[in-house]
């Protein structure tokens, strides 16, 4: 079989159609968090179809683009048609998250204020192999005195609400 290459193309979004298997659903919270990451920077993350405009990855920021009135989009497209269980094996390793989050990054490396901002908290659910949990994780807020403590007090409590988390502050 050919080895499968990527390259760009402009296609029309009315062209397009939807993978009739796609499992991937969002949220409306989710839906309105990718919106915001369009609008701001752009389509970094193109949408990608078989030979055939079926899209295989990116039906989401597709429907988005459409709201905006977009009516072509740049797209990757392989260099050979794809079979269906290549498809279906694209679709499914592209819409799969592995990823975790590192709690002590964010919380020494990340300002609260941006995090509550940028929407959906990382803190929110982790899913387990088993069953899906909530998991509260332990962040410490170090302060050089308590008037600082007390300058940040209120962005800690929005933080600990936002994120359905316990708050304790011990001196």
């Amino acid at each position: 079989m050919q080895e499968l290459k990527w390259h760009i193309e402009t296609r029309k979004i009315s062209e397009l159609r939807d993978y009739e298997k796609n499992p991937r659903k969002i949220t409306k919270k989710q839906f309105d968090h990718l919106k915001q990451n369009i609008e701001k920077f752009g389509l970094i993350d193109k949408p990608f179809i078989n030979t055939d405009n079926v899209i295989i990855g990116g039906h989401q920021r597709l429907r988005i683009l459409k709201r905006f009135g977009n009516h072509e989009v740049e797209v990757y497209v392989p260099n050979r048609s794809l079979s269906e269980k290549e498809v279906e094996e694209l679709n499914y390793r592209h819409n799969e998250n592995t990823g975790e989050w590192d709690y002590d990054i964010l919380a020494d490396q990340y300002n609260l204020v941006d995090l509550l901002n940028w929407g959906e908290s990382p803190m929110e659910k982790e899913s387990t192999s088993d069953e899906n949990k909530f998991v509260k994780p332990k962040v410490i807020f170090e302060f050089d005195s308590e008037a600082a403590l007390e300058e940040q007090s209120l962005l800690i409590e929005e933080a600990a609400l936002t994120w359905n988390a316990q708050m304790k502050i011990k001196k």
